[in-house]
């Protein structure tokens, strides 16, 4: 589906009427956009959206930085269970522990 429209939209650029509907386009595309930027609903909502975009990303970084302590207490954690156990070191005098 996405292909069909893709290439008649390709076809339909690519000719003379497609370029002019194109041109047209552009220049009013800025003259809508102006409008709805100016228009105060949309501007409170927009200011909304940056206030929860805003707490959103103080609550990630806060999730971030108790995740990397958690991270950090837990590896200190399975370094000290997994220590290395030092083997006790005998001395054999025919085939007996001198210890």
């Amino acid at each position: 589906m996405g292909l069909v429209v893709g290439g008649a939209g390709g076809y339909l650029l690519s000719t003379e009427k497609g370029q002019e509907l194109l041109a047209s386009l552009k220049e009013n595309a800025g003259d809508k956009l102006t409008e709805v930027m100016d228009n105060p609903v949309i501007a409170d909502k927009l200011a909304d959206l940056e206030t929860t975009m805003q707490e959103a990303r103080a609550t990630i970084e806060s999730t971030t930085k108790e995740a990397k302590s958690r991270v950090h207490t837990a590896a200190q954690e399975v370094a000290k269970a997994t220590k290395p156990v030092k083997k006790k070191k005998t001395f054999l005098r025919r085939g007996r522990a001198l210890s």
